[in-house]
């Protein structure tokens, strides 16, 4: 995608314009003030879409969904756009009830998607949880000292980092609680 940072975050954006055919559509939507993306494999782009402010992005669109979420494969990497209006989506036949929501066409993907593609995870800063910190510091104390196994360390750091996670956003006095309960649940077995 032109001129976009390396960000797997979804993106907003007013009008995503899909195909070849909708380059006037493109620059309608543009001219009335509104951000726009046109998805076309076979798109070139040119001084006229450049003007207007038009991202356009050599691609496939892989999935559309009711709410306009928008998946788009480019390169062998995917983005999602959140799109207020979408233009040029084939419209989903009305889904049953009786059909199972993996096979409603809604949720069919457009072109097929390497796995690769989809891999990739979303960066999420790691909490800090002052806590942990002085936990680790006290095991690896024991640990240099002899009085804990060095295994003990490295099953706190792995236990650690997953509760790092679920005690972002607790208070201090629940994060000591956990953080204590672990530390000794370590020690218990670990004395030398």
């Amino acid at each position: 995608m032109t001129q976009r940072p390396d960000s797997s975050a979804t993106r907003h954006i007013d009008v995503i314009v899909i195909g070849s055919g909708r380059r006037a559509d493109a620059l309608a939507a543009a001219m009335s003030g509104k951000q726009v993306m046109l998805v076309d494999p076979r798109a070139a782009i040119d001084d006229e879409l450049r003007d207007a402010g038009i991202e356009v992005v050599r691609g496939e669109v892989w999935i559309v969904e009711p709410s306009g979420r928008v998946g788009v494969l480019e390169g062998g990497r995917t983005a999602l756009v959140d799109a207020g209006e979408v233009v040029g989506a084939a419209s989903p036949a009305a889904s049953t009830a009786d059909v199972p929501a993996w096979e409603r066409p809604e949720h069919a993907l457009r072109v097929p998607v390497p796995i690769s593609a989809l891999a990739t995870e979303e960066r999420r800063a790691v909490p800090s949880v002052p806590a942990i910190d002085r936990a680790r510091q006290r095991i690896e104390r024991d640990v240099g000292a002899g009085l804990l196994s060095p295994f003990v360390l490295s099953r706190f750091r792995r236990r650690a980092e997953e509760l790092q996670f679920s005690l972002g956003e607790a208070d201090d006095a629940t994060a000591e609680r956990a953080v204590a309960d672990l530390e000794r649940e370590l020690r218990m077995g670990a004395r030398r």
